[in-house]
């Protein structure tokens, strides 16, 4: 697979060399941007087409208004890329958009734009590779492993709350391919144990408390004590899985 799983430090140089290719992106593609959004994108495009910046302007700061911009774009590219399943294409554009926030600079610590694309990024990335371990191609570890690697890279560490929240993403993603797998035994003996079980020393070091089932359960939460005329949809209890008894095959 071509992704970037290293997102390395572009320049203002590389910048300035990489926009003309990411400005006719967005441009092809104003279509898929939401009404309200499209105007703004259209000006800052068509003026990053007619006076590119020089790397002296971005290092300035003087035109970071239409990068930012740019990179906005280019995380909602990012995001529909990802639903139609074309991942490499996703992480690519999610990796420009993230050097369009940085504008160049290698002091900056990580923005909230930069955070969110990161999110974004891992979130295509773990949802790709959790397929794979469907089919037994990888395994959760690696793909810690691989998420790890790509923001160090980014940013130099891996943030704990961050990482929590892969973890997070991770268990829920293993279990919906879990769930839908349960009646073959084999297939859901060995996600449980490669993967799942794999995670869960993780989840210890960083969760002071919480449940996780790994079988089939029936899970009935209570909701705080309100009258029934004051009650809304989400404070009623939660009822999950199935707690019939099966019969016993005795054939």
């Amino acid at each position: 697979m071509d992704r970037p799983l290293e997102w390395h430090f572009w320049s203002a140089e590389q910048i300035v060399g990489a926009l003309s290719d990411l400005v006719a992106t967005a441009e092809s593609r104003l279509e898929e941007f939401p009404e309200e959004h499209r105007e703004k994108n259209q000006a800052a495009v068509q003026s990053l087409r007619d006076a590119p910046p020089t790397a002296l302007e971005i290092r300035d700061g003087s035109r970071s208004r239409e990068l930012v911009t740019l990179g906005f774009a280019l995380d909602v590219l990012g995001r529909r890329t990802a639903a139609a399943d074309r991942v490499d294409e996703s992480l690519r554009l999610f990796q420009a958009a993230h050097e369009m926030f940085r504008g160049g600079n290698p002091l900056l610590r990580a923005t909230q734009p930069m955070r969110q694309t990161v999110s974004n990024a891992l979130r295509a990335l773990v949802g790709y590779e959790v397929t794979r371990c469907q089919a037994g191609e990888t395994t959760a570890a690696a793909i810690r492993e691989e998420v790890e690697a790509l923001v160090r890279s980014a940013w130099g560490l891996v943030p704990p709350q961050l990482l929590l929240g892969v973890n997070e993403l991770l268990m829920n993603e293993l279990e919906r391919i879990r769930a839908a797998g349960e009646a073959d035994p084999a297939f859901h003996e060995r996600i449980i144990r490669d993967n799942i079980e794999a995670v869960l020393p993780e989840l210890d070091k960083m969760i002071g408390g919480g449940l996780i089932t790994l079988e089939r359960a029936k899970v009935i939460m209570y909701r705080p004590d309100i009258p029934a005329p004051q009650r809304r949809p989400s404070t009623t209890m939660d009822i999950t899985g199935s707690w019939e008894v099966k019969p016993k095959d005795d054939s």
